[in-house]
């Protein structure tokens, strides 16, 4: 299986004023990542490199990985100045640095660069965070396989993946309106999910901001992927990954992470 799995795209998206190691995003990455080490598989974590600096400084995945001789971290260009804040406030100018700097250079290394399949460490699987959208388009041209891996609930990934309907329905945004209303347009939810449970930013009058171009996008993108990995079990959330299903035919569950990964390690 070695180099089966060979770069993942990751985008640890933690507030780094809070310990790391308490965000379930972080803790759900490491022990993926962990798990396809023990595997044995090739693994490359490609990061911006100021996650990657945030992560040498904040946390202990060096240390973490150091066991494991067929794992490496490459870093790739955000666009922005190392003492840019890239807050929420100037979301606008992360977005565009990763659309001229990040998205090229990232298409360079898998096309022809280190990564291609002329190199020494070329990818056969990419396991992209969903703000890197434009890994899907790369993947395609290269012809090897793309699959999401989602630390959020399969609630509120079918939430995001019905954005589209919902907006043709008029249900979003939905500022100013009673937030008891219940949701009629995520099919399995109907009887119970109202306004309030929705993310902040369904609210927003501005269809075109970049949160909601970002959830709008993988809309589109996840029924092209060759799957999408799940931290839960099918007893848990049976009725929704039948939903997800009908979008996109490989759902692979394999929650609860950290109980896996004592099976692995402890048998």
């Amino acid at each position: 299986m070695d180099n089966f799995f060979n770069l993942l795209l990751n985008k640890v998206t933690y507030h780094l004023d809070h310990p790391p190691l308490r965000n379930l995003k972080y803790c759900c990455f490491v022990t993926k990542v962990q798990l396809l080490c023990i595997s044995g598989i090739s693994v490359t974590v490609l990061n911006t490199g100021h996650i990657q600096r945030n992560l040498l400084c904040h946390t202990n995945v060096l240390s973490r990985f150091s066991r494991y001789p067929n794992f490496r971290f490459q870093t790739i260009s955000d666009g922005l100045p190392d003492d840019h804040p890239r807050s929420t406030a100037r979301y606008n100018e992360v977005f565009e640095g990763m659309k001229t700097v990040t998205e090229p250079a990232f298409r360079e290394m898998m096309v022809s660069g280190c990564f291609s399949s002329k190199s020494d460490s070329s990818v056969t699987v990419v396991i992209p965070d969903r703000f890197f959208s434009f890994a899907l388009d790369v993947a395609e041209e290269i012809q090897i396989p793309l699959i999401y891996f989602e630390t959020v609930s399969p609630c509120a990934l079918w939430t995001y993946l019905c954005l589209p309907k919902l907006i043709g329905a008029g249900e979003v945004p939905f500022n100013g309106i009673d937030l008891d209303v219940l949701i009629k347009n995520i099919p399995r939810t109907e009887t119970f999910l109202r306004c309030r449970d929705l993310p902040g930013f369904y609210r927003y009058d501005n269809l075109t901001n970049p949160v909601m171009q970002i959830i709008k996008n993988k809309a589109r993108q996840v029924p092209r992927a060759h799957g999408v990995i799940l931290n839960t079990f099918e007893a848990l959330d049976a009725s929704i990954l039948d939903q997800i299903r009908s979008l996109c035919p490989n759902i692979y569950c394999i929650g609860p992470l950290h109980t896996l990964l004592k099976s692995v390690i402890f048998g």
